[in-house]
């Protein structure tokens, strides 16, 4: 009996040894394994970020034409042809900073500067390069334009846990001084 009792404890141990700890290293390996798998994704998914933002740093900033932006006002015979004049000019930036218009229409502006302002108001989809060129172009560019309303809001995207650069919907307001041309 006791040659029995001795035994039992060295299978027990041979057993743990020689299979449970084999098959509990094999795990450990697996895991590990799967780990460096998604590590190698996440570094694809920054490679292609920084190759968007190398492409666009190369690109240079946005600029209109001199002749299109030659004056410091919105110069058009009425108070619509303006509103449409400077929701042309918002639309070419936008389209310049790679950003995508979703909707755009004049704002409401106070009676006190109904005479002497127009506003419009954009709905923009984009990263935040694209907000940041939009936004260094209405800032440093002709007509004057003042920004009264910026909103930001992350859009849902199926690679947004890997860090890429996150998809935004922009809501901007746009203001501008306008005067009558004569024509």
């Amino acid at each position: 009996m006791t040659l029995e009792t001795a035994s039992t404890p060295r299978r027990y141990t041979a057993l743990a040894l020689f299979v449970i700890l084999p098959l509990a290293l094999l795990l450990v390996a697996a895991a590990n394994l799967a780990g460096i798998a998604d590590l190698g994704t996440q570094a694809d998914a920054t490679l292609d970020q920084l190759d968007r933002y190398r492409t666009r740093l190369a690109s240079g900033p946005v600029q209109e034409t001199p002749a299109a932006t030659s004056s410091a006002f919105v110069d058009a015979p009425s108070r619509s042809l303006a509103e449409a004049e400077l929701q042309r000019r918002l639309v070419a930036l936008v389209e310049a900073s790679s950003a995508r218009v979703v909707e755009s229409s004049s704002g409401a502006v106070p009676e006190a500067d109904a005479g002497s302002v127009i506003e419009i108001r954009a709905t923009l989809d984009g990263d935040n390069g694209d907000l940041l060129r939009f936004l260094h172009a209405i800032e440093t560019g002709l007509p004057l334009m003042t920004i009264v309303d910026l909103a930001v809001r992350r859009l849902q995207s199926e690679d947004s846990d890997l860090g890429a650069n996150p998809e935004l919907r922009i809501d901007v307001v746009v203001r501008a001084p306008w005067k009558a041309a004569v024509s």
